[in-house]
């Protein structure tokens, strides 16, 4: 019986996605298609519940409970990034910061010859602003009213832009990411000791190669 639960969850994937791209509210696709892979991991006999959960015995009850745990953690977390980055985002874009950015940069940057070097740059300081800013989503909008005009003023394609702002943040670092936390909990490493000794003789040399791609590919 449990061997059917894979292929439920692989057509909940599939209809999100069929979802998302008829136009249907992407926030309540996911929401529904979350809370129907939780129900199908939990009939399925998966701990779906935190260690510190209190159950309740009603499934319902405990599905709500678990949402509104999870959607505080997120909030107090990387949602509040996300929202601190959209919000400045916005009033960069209001004050006309954006373009006034764009204006003083693109004279001095104009003079490189080649502007998908400009590219390989924007995309290398990119993941080194991900140390700091730690939501991809929160990282891509404010490069999107800041660099990404700036890219195209100095002769780059529209799609290439975009394709640097959406790979963005391809790497997670430890501590900011919660993949590269867990994956020094399992090798029972701390955060910084992974990242220093692991994560960056790795990311260094995959970044730079990244970003020498993007420049090949996106000319």
């Amino acid at each position: 019986m449990n061997s059917i639960f894979p292929w439920l969850g692989i057509a909940v994937l599939i209809l999100c996605g069929w979802a998302i791209v008829k136009k249907y509210q992407v926030n309540m696709v996911l929401l529904l298609g979350g809370l129907i892979l939780n129900l199908l991991a939990f009939w399925g006999g998966a701990e779906i519940f935190p260690k510190k959960f209190s159950a309740t015995g009603i499934v319902g009850f405990d599905l709500i409970e678990l949402l509104r745990t999870i959607s505080v953690s997120q909030v107090s977390g990387v949602g509040f990034l996300i929202l601190i980055s959209g919000g400045f985002a916005a009033y960069m874009q209001a004050i006309g910061a954006s373009d006034r950015f764009v204006t003083v940069c693109a004279k001095p940057l104009s003079l490189i010859k080649n502007p998908y070097l400009i590219l390989a740059a924007v995309f290398t300081v990119g993941h080194c602003l991900g140390l700091v800013i730690t939501s991809a989503a929160g990282l891509a909008m404010l490069m999107v009213v800041t660099v990404y005009p700036l890219i195209i003023r100095v002769g780059c394609s529209p799609l290439a832009a975009a394709a640097v702002v959406a790979s963005v943040l391809a790497i997670g670092y430890a501590p900011a990411s919660g993949t590269a936390n867990f994956a020094s909990e399992l090798v029972h490493l701390d955060p910084i000791e992974y990242l220093v000794r692991y994560q960056l003789p790795m990311a260094v040399p995959t970044i730079l190669a990244m970003a020498a791609a993007h420049v090949v590919t996106q000319y």
